[in-house]
């Protein structure tokens, strides 16, 4: 699937968002000297579903991520976790599209109250 028809789909409205954050591999198949690796991003957009995130590397999609996400003007940071689903070189860097998934202690709920 490329990104256009996955943004055709898309069922919230994005908004730009330019958040620096820390994110955690979870998991890569394919690379499990991955796991557990820490990397530096930006986002370049939210939504109640996903966001799209900077990164100096490009990650496969299915790799699942945690996310301390800081947002400027709303208090308190907001754990989430999320899957790559597609990912493209904007040089210098890679931009990709996570959508976010639901686990126990998440911020989900109180993400999507603040981005729908």
């Amino acid at each position: 699937m490329s990104e256009a028809d996955d943004s055709d789909r898309r069922a919230s409205r994005r908004r730009s968002r330019d958040e620096r954050l820390l994110v955690q591999i979870v998991s890569a198949e394919g690379a499990p000297e991955l796991a557990g690796v820490t990397l530096p991003a930006r986002t370049c957009d939210v939504s109640a579903g996903g966001l799209g995130l900077w990164l100096d590397r490009a990650l496969e999609p299915g790799v699942r991520l945690e996310l301390w996400v800081n947002v400027t003007g709303l208090p308190g940071k907001f754990f989430l976790c999320g899957e790559v689903r597609w990912a493209r070189a904007v040089p210098p860097d890679y931009l990709h599209g996570i959508q976010l998934l639901p686990v126990p202690g998440d911020d989900l709920a109180r993400w999507r109250q603040c981005f729908e």
